[in-house]
Order: structure tokens, then sequence, then C-alpha cells
């Protein structure tokens, strides 16, 4: 079965937050370059199928991650940038999670059956 495109969103917003998360530990360098080439391809994988709106920010992530990407073992080294790194991140994580639109799924309203 396909994921929809809020879930392809969801998992983007989940891989941002493990940016943010896996580099605080020096020794996860290779997880936060996987998850960056997951989240490429997450993004690669669901622009065709959300409207302008949202294709603009993906556009915008692309290219917040293909700069991750090319220059991570600059980021890696300085502490500076790699907080700035987690700190956008997490901002885009929350971003993308909001996009999604699954924050607002509501649960279907359960009916009572009268008792005979």
């Amino acid at each position: 079965m396909r994921d929809t495109w809020n879930t392809r969103l969801g998992n983007l917003a989940v891989n941002l937050a493990r940016v943010d998360s896996f580099s605080s530990n020096d020794a996860h360098k290779k997880a936060v370059e996987h998850v960056i080439e997951e989240s490429i391809g997450f993004i690669a994988w669901t622009i065709k199928e959300v409207d302008a709106e949202k294709a603009v920010v993906l556009v915008a992530l692309q290219k917040q991650l293909d700069h991750w990407k090319l220059h991570l073992d600059e980021l890696w080294e300085d502490s500076l940038q790699r907080q700035a790194m987690r700190k956008q991140g997490r901002e885009w994580s929350e971003k993308v999670l909001n996009m999604s639109g699954l924050l607002y799924v509501t649960k279907p309203e359960v009916k009572k059956v009268a008792e005979p």
C-alpha cells in the first residue's frame, strides 16, 4: 500500500527531528547523512502530489538539505554551525508536520447503538 502525501510529510517531519536529535552526538554523523538522503527522497516522492504552496516550501527545504549534504563535514566539526543545523532541523520538522495536516486529523465519532 502506498502512503498518502500527508503520511510522507509526517515521515519527513520525523526525519528532520532526527537531524536535531542525532546531531547531539558526535558518533552519529553517518546516521545524519542517511536521514538527510532519505529526506531528499521523501521530497522527490511527494512534491508532485501536493499543491503549489506546499511545493514551494518543499523546494526550499530541498535546498536546505542539499546544503547540509554538501557541507556536512564542516558543519559537523563546528559546534556553532551544528547547533544551527539542529535548530533548523527542529524548525523545519514543525513546519512540515503542520503542513502535513496530520495534527488536525480527528477521530471519527463513535455512535452508540440504542439498546432494545
